[in-house]
């Protein structure tokens, strides 16, 4: 495939831009900020989905939202194909021929993708192009230049080797699953087997009782029918019982009415004397009542008066306030003119001292100049030092590591001889646990020592031995046997959890020694390194000595510019205090006015306390009349009303009375028609029929519930013989899936070095052809090596990558990553960003010339700020700043 157009809207610095591309190879030139890493930024989000920081910071400034579309044609189909991607939530692929969606939204995208990039599902593609396709500026070395470890966890995930050890591992939960799977069987079968033996009988028991329950259900027909002849008899004299008493009821109730309309009567008439006592009061002090109300209105208008005074008063406390508040400012200003004064005098005094504080600190940053130089030179030791380190610790740690599994893995046999064992022991509990259950069951239905199915005594017994007796000392001898059967699986428990942690450590073994040979090697190369280079200390020495010297005479100085600049920001407030005064004088002069006309306004409140003292009197003077008034005043206006209520509970008196008297006449009628003592009689014999009844029909529903479990018994125990069969033919097929299952993950776990060994040999072999093509030179051979570092092979003499040059670094590590790209997938197409990074003129040149002669792939696209690249490359695209 290649990629033959892209178009960026709000992209970062981009408003909106668009490219087209051609094949072969493609430089992306411009100054530094350009945006020419923003072009394989956008290119890594839409295809790959790779994006390093947030999509807020992708989105140029002021911009609601991005979009970018990248558009390829296929090595699948030779379509072409445009992918849309923006900020929001719009992720689709169009086919740019029929103008049709192909797929939309992340994952259909995403499957799309992979499909037509030749990239096999599964595949992490975010990987795939940090380490191959787009590896980040400044990084293109980085990997193989880091830990054995830290490439391990880099390629093994690459590669998807560790796919293949983590399928063992998941293999081994399920052996577990099936282990346990084959217990949880043997358990229902042992279980089965036991509730078949304990439930035998069933068929005699439901005979025995299906008799009984016919002779019931006769006998309690027969009482059914004389009970309803007695509820008749009974329901007709309990009729005229409840008509005698609502009568009576009735006549009660009446009484009452009578005593209620005499109370209602008598309290009518005391109402209407105090309506008419109330009238005569109103009358007497309706005059001063009139007075108290034109005084009380006289003194609402006062306290509006008195209101508009306060205000006043409160205006005046302010202004004065003020007054004082202006006068403090001027005091304070005319001392910050003095201050200033004295700022000027003593900033003329501070020349010389800044004069020698400048020149102090211009010969601190020469002598830190030539520290960081030097120090420089020290670097590169420390970092092999560093490194060395790392690596002793490394060593310790896997050594370890591979002492623990060694010594756990010698465990992994023990737990077969268990295996037979435990199976039988399950086997043997779970018959003990049914029969225990079935005697518990049988126990809590035992009434004195009788069965609890024939209601008689058991001729399974010996003599002198009792049911209770004999189903204690078997569940006593049960409860042993349990005991001792738990103990022993919690034993067998423990053995297998104990086989499980070594086979885990068994899978580490090889990996580890593995480990350690990479380890020693590479620990010999840096040593050799290490030996050839020496420090610098003395020179550093002795320029931190000057530093130190510098900076204690500058603290003796005590930063002489940052007083003058704190001094001269002092002295330029001056006119600002001068502009302060004269707005305060102006605001002295106007308040000055307000207070006099405010002191006008106050003299027209005079005689105000007067006038309102005169009120206030006058309202004292009626208050006790006003209060008679409205006291008597609802009463009086309630008179007339009242005479027409006490009229009418009068007559009222008079209707309950008359009724009162014809109901007494119904009372004694009824009391003729009810006879208590056929009653008492008739109910007796009822009761006794109810209770015999009651009693019959409980025991015939405890026959016909114990009926249904019988029969839900002969049920279940067909159930249990189908399941058993079930059971047996579970049992083969667990054994068989099992053993499968082991051979499957037995597989996985050796086959993962054999597949990292197989995927470095077919990458080193296509790494070597594209490195010598990239250099030029045939009788040089690159390896990568199993534990993934960078050999060069020269005269037969081994160079590992961390002593090759910084061209040949550059040039070998091209070139694996080209070839693990062709190996990983059908992706032809790959961007080196800034590769040229702290290379010099002849370095950049020779890496130019190198990439411009691979070949065998359709697009690389390379970044770079300067003109490196012209002339080497098929294609140049030139970006500016505008």
């Amino acid at each position: 495939m290649h990629i033959t157009r892209l178009r960026l809207e709000n992209i970062k610095n981009y408003t909106e831009t668009e490219y087209t591309f051609g094949r072969g190879t493609i430089a992306i030139t411009g100054p530094n900020g350009a945006g020419k890493t923003t072009i394989i930024e956008a290119i890594a989000w839409t295809l790959f989905n790779v994006l390093d920081y947030k999509k807020d910071d992708f989105v140029r400034r002021g911009a609601r939202k991005g979009r970018v579309e990248v558009t390829f044609v296929s090595s699948l189909d030779e379509r072409e194909y445009t992918v849309i991607r923006d900020t929001g939530t719009s992720y689709y692929v169009l086919d740019a021929a029929l103008g049709l969606r192909v797929a939309d939204k992340t994952n259909e995208v995403n499957r799309f993708l992979q499909k037509h990039l030749g990239v096999e599902p599964g595949t992490d593609l975010e990987s795939l192009f940090k380490q191959a396709i787009g590896v980040p500026q400044g990084t293109l070395t980085a990997v193989f230049l880091a830990t054995a470890a830290e490439r391990k966890h880099t390629f093994d995930a690459l590669l998807k080797v560790d796919e293949y050890r983590r399928g063992a591992d998941e293999l081994l939960k399920t052996v577990r699953y099936l282990e346990r799977a084959e217990n949880d069987n043997e358990k229902m079968i042992a279980r089965a087997e036991g509730e078949i033996t304990a439930s035998e009988g069933v068929t005699k028991q439901l005979e025995q009782i299906r008799g009984e329950i016919e002779a019931l259900d006769k006998s309690i027909s027969k009482q059914n029918l004389r009970i309803e002849k007695l509820r008749r008899q009974i329901a007709r004299i309990e009729e005229a019982e409840q008509e005698y008493r609502r009568i009576t009821t009735e006549a009660e109730l009446l009484a009452g009415e009578v005593k209620r309309a005499r109370l209602v009567l008598e309290q009518r008439n005391k109402e209407l004397a105090e309506s008419l006592a109330a009238e005569a009061e109103v009358n007497k002090y309706q005059s001063a009542a009139q007075r108290h109300i034109e005084a009380l209105k006289k003194i609402a208008e006062l306290e509006r008066e008195r209101t508009e005074r306060d205000k006043l008063r409160l205006e005046m406390v302010r202004i004065e306030s003020a007054i004082t508040a202006v006068k403090a400012d001027l005091r304070h200003y005319e001392e910050d003119l003095r201050e200033i004064h004295k700022a000027a005098v003593l900033l003329a005094e501070m020349k010389d001292k800044i004069d020698r504080q400048i020149a102090i600190e211009k010969q601190l940053e020469k002598v830190r100049s030539e520290l960081a130089v030097a120090e420089s030179k020290l670097q590169s030791v420390e970092a092999l030092q560093n490194k060395v380190e790392a690596l002793r610790d490394e060593y310790r740690n896997v050594s370890d590591e591979l002492r623990k599994a060694e010594a756990a893995a010698a465990n992994v046999e023990k737990y077969k001889s268990f295996r037979s064992r435990e199976n039988d022991v399950i086997r043997r509990l779970a018959l003990a646990r049914a029969e225990l259950e079935h005697k518990q069951k049988l126990k809590s239905e035992i009434t004195s020592g009788l069965c609890p199915i024939l209601s008689q005594k058991c001729l399974n017994l010996k003599p002198g031995e009792t049911l209770e007796g004999f189903i204690a000392d078997r569940f006593e001898e049960l409860q042993k046997i349990i005991l001792q059967l738990t103990a022993e699986q919690t034993e067998i428990e423990e053995v297998r959890k104990m086989a499980e942690e070594a086979e885990k450590a068994a899978m580490l073994i090889i990996p580890l020694r593995q480990r350690l040979e990479r380890i020693g090697l590479e620990g010999k190369t840096l040593a050799e390194e290490l030996a050839k280079i020496s420090g610098e200390r003395e020179s550093i020495r002795k320029l931190n000595q000057t530093i130190t010297a510098l900076n204690s005479e500058l603290d003796e100085l005590g930063d002489p510019k940052a007083v003058s600049r704190a001094l001269d920001a002092q002295i330029r407030r001056k006119p600002e205090i001068r502009e302060k005064i004269s707005l305060a004088e102006k605001n002295l002069e106007k308040l000055e006015a307000e207070r006099l006309e405010l002191s006008e306004q106050l003299e027209l409140y005079a005689g105000f306390e007067a006038r309102f003292a005169e009120a206030v009197a006058e309202k004292d003077e009626t208050e006790g009349a006003y209060r008679q008034f409205l006291t008597n005043e609802n009463a009086a206006r309630l008179a007339e009303e009242r005479r027409k209520k006490a009229a009418e509970a009068k007559l009222n008196l008079e209707l309950a009375e008359d009724a009162y008297g014809k109901a007494q006449i119904r009372v004694n009628e009824a009391e003729k028609d009810f006879d208590k003592e056929i009653l008492g009689r008739l109910r007796s014999e009822y009761m006794d029929l109810q209770n015999a009844r009651s009693a019959d029909t409980a025991r015939l529903e405890f026959l016909r519930k114990r009926f249904a479990e019988l029969e839900q018994i002969a049920t279940r125990l067909e159930t249990l013989r189908n399941e058993l069969n079930d059971r047996y033919l579970e049992r083969e097929r667990l054994v068989r899936v099992k053993a499968t299952t082991e051979f499957i993950r037995e597989t996985l776990r050796d086959a993962a070095p054999l597949i990292a060994r197989n995927y470095v040999f077919h990458i080193s072999a296509e790494a070597n052809n594209l490195f010598r093509e990239i250099t030029g030179i045939a009788d040089r051979t690159l390896k990568w090596m199993e534990d993934y570092s960078i050999m060069v092979e020269e005269s037969g003499h081994l160079r590992p990558f961390a002593l090759l040059s910084g061209g040949e670094q550059m040039a070998a590590a091209l070139s694996v990553r080209l070839a693990l790209l062709k190996q990983l997938s059908g992706i032809r197409i790959a961007f080196f960003d800034e590769p040229t990074a702290n290379l010099d003129a002849g370095r950049r040149e020779n890496l130019a010339m190198q990439i411009g002669s691979v070949r065998h792939f359709d697009q690389l696209f390379v970044i770079s700020h300067d003109d490196t690249f012209e002339g080497y490359l098929d294609n140049e695209i030139r970006i500016g700043n505008d």
